[in-house]
Order: C-alpha cells, then sequence, then structure tokens
C-alpha cells in the first residue's frame, strides 16, 4: 500500500474522499450523466462498482511489466466492497437531493 491517495490526477486526503471521488466520476461518466440517469439506473451498487473495477481495471497491476505490482485499490487500501458502498452513498444523496 502506498500513502499517496491519487485519482485523475488529484491527491486526497483521505479514502473516503478518493472513493467519493472515483464513484462520482464512474457514475456521471464525468458528467454526461444526469442526476435522473444515475437513479434510473437498474444495476446494484455492488454491480456499477464491479463493472467500474473491470472497466478501469483497478485490481490489476498498475504496472503492466510487473505482474507484482500493486493495483490500484492495493495502493488505495480499498476494496470493491468499499467502492460500492461510495456508489450507494452517492445515490442515497442524489436521492436526498431530489
Amino acid at each position: 500500500m502506498t500513502d499517496t491517495l491519487e485519482f485523475a490526477g488529484c491527491l486526497y486526503s483521505s479514502r473516503t474522499a478518493l472513493l467519493a471521488a472515483v464513484a462520482e466520476t464512474w457514475l456521471t461518466a464525468n458528467g454526461g450523466n444526469s442526476a435522473a440517469e444515475i437513479l434510473a439506473m437498474p444495476e446494484s451498487d455492488d454491480d456499477l462498482a464491479a463493472e467500474c473495477v473491470e472497466a478501469w481495471t483497478l485490481d490489476q497491476p498498475r504496472d503492466q511489466d510487473d505482474a507484482d505490482s500493486e493495483s490500484r485499490l492495493e495502493a488505495w487500501d480499498v476494496s470493491e466492497a468499499d467502492l460500492a458502498a461510495a456508489i450507494g452513498a452517492y445515490r442515497a444523496t442524489l436521492r436526498a437531493e431530489g
């Protein structure tokens, strides 16, 4: 695990903040999806987290030439379940703001 919590060129002071940024970026498709579209997504939080991890290869070695290098999830010391919880929290916030 590294001490640097970096995602998309930004540094975060906590894992919670980093996971919130990952969840927001994934769900909004970098601003392309509206709150209504996000709330209409039929996938579960777990399924959305799994899709994100797979699409962004968050569980694969960061250095593709070194199979023993940390994945981003390992470097951040978080799990796919942590990401699913962040996705759920983001969607809950959207519902509350509705």
